[in-house]
């Protein structure tokens, strides 16, 4: 893989892309970086993590990809994405019914 696509994959990884502010994107990649937990730590982490009040969708979808994206980093593609989305649908906070999927 060229050297260029694997920065776009990083920064998509760390939720970054051409819109993001410059302060943002750096605070972002240290994010990505710093690990001082455990990969059983960040799993259960990310088991447990939730749409806070008032927390945007947004929001709560690009913070749980940075929290999989270091508890998963060796998993295959796919099988993060199941990860992923099924602890985005759990962790919904609104009144809409959950479907099971």
């Amino acid at each position: 893989m060229p050297d260029r696509y694997r920065r776009f994959e990083i920064a998509e990884k760390a939720g970054i892309n051409k819109t993001t502010p410059f302060k943002d994107a750096c605070d972002r990649l240290k994010e990505h970086y710093a690990v001082t937990e455990t990969v059983e730590e960040l799993r259960e982490k990310f088991a447990q993590r939730i749409q806070l009040q008032n927390e945007n969708l947004d929001v709560y979808s690009r913070d749980l990809r940075l929290l999989g994206n270091k508890a998963f980093d060796k998993a295959p593609h796919d099988i993060f994405e199941i990860l992923l989305i099924k602890q985005f649908i759990d962790g919904i906070r609104n009144s809409v019914p959950k479907r099971d999927c």
